[in-house]
């Protein structure tokens, strides 16, 4: 139903982004060495988190959420002024290109970037998926919004070919898509998982090919988010966006009870809570 696949691709993003980050900029063969296999939410890693801790990705969905609900629809300079509070705060892992956008949206009022094709890393997708379930009864009315947040910080073609792609699947998925009807819109947009060369950095492509391989090479959400935090390289950022996909395509009764536990209670809570104010003006939507 789509109620499961939408807290499952909330809790989803927010599980992949604790699990990684431990691994985050560690290779595979150094995550073998100190943990054998990570499979539990342990917290540590370059950012010294607690255990169930969340990163940039995120808390940077969290902005872009907490602004659809609050302003019940798109509102450019709201969700540029939530991330750029947020980001002034206590911000830490934040990516060049985001920095850069924020600080030019402080300097300028300006939502959208001038087009940049230096700016090609994983910044915009990693936080869209809020905006992807907000107008998912109105795909319609996607794309305007989906591209101008985006370009708040990343305004490049190669970076929109990636929102766009993993847009059209997690729509699919919200509509009930098998997995050989995704993989028809992952051949279309030119992503072969099957080509996957195991680099899993925090450009753009590498990132969804990375999220692709992990997800059609495995056949459950535990299995696609383990396999994919031990590629490490950018393992927060790869592993959220893939659970965002996951959570969706296997429901939130598919995501194990001890990952929902180990993550941050309060961050759990409130991305079930805005999962309820987005069904809440969904048409059709049940349990």
């Amino acid at each position: 139903m789509k109620s499961a696949r939408f807290k499952g691709a909330l809790v989803g993003l927010a599980i992949g982004d604790a699990l990684g980050a431990t691994v985050e900029f560690m290779k595979p063969e150094q995550i073998r060495a100190r943990y054998g296999e990570l499979r539990d939410i342990i917290g540590s890693g370059w950012l010294k988190l607690k255990a169930g801790d969340v990163t940039d990705d995120t808390q940077m969905t969290l902005c872009v959420a907490r602004s659809l609900v609050a302003c019940r629809g798109y509102n450019p300079t709201d969700m540029a002024d939530r991330l750029l509070a947020w980001y002034r705060s206590d911000s830490q892992g934040t990516g060049k290109a985001c920095r850069s956008g924020l600080d030019r949206y402080e300097s300028t009022g300006e939502t959208e970037r001038p087009v940049d094709e230096k700016a090609a890393g994983n910044g915009a997708l990693m936080r869209i998926l809020p905006i992807i379930l907000y107008f998912a009864q109105q795909p319609e009315l996607l794309r305007q919004p989906l591209f101008h947040h985006a370009h708040l910080t990343h305004n490049s073609q190669v970076s929109d070919a990636a929102c766009r792609c993993y847009a059209e699947l997690l729509l699919r998925t919200l509509s009930g898509a098998c997995l050989d009807e995704l993989q028809a819109v992952a051949d279309n947009y030119r992503w072969r998982p099957e080509e996957y060369d195991g680099k899993s950095s925090g450009y753009v492509v590498e990132t969804l090919n990375t999220v692709l391989h992990c997800f059609f090479t495995t056949t459950s959400f535990e299995e696609a988010l383990i396999k994919c935090v031990n590629l490490g390289g950018d393992a927060d950022s790869t592993s959220a966006i893939l659970g965002g996909l996951a959570g969706a395509f296997y429901g939130y009764e598919a995501v194990p009870e001890r990952w929902k536990h180990q993550l941050d209670r309060q961050v759990h809570d409130e991305l079930l809570g805005l999962e309820e104010s987005f069904a809440s003006r969904m048409i059709g939507v049940s349990d």
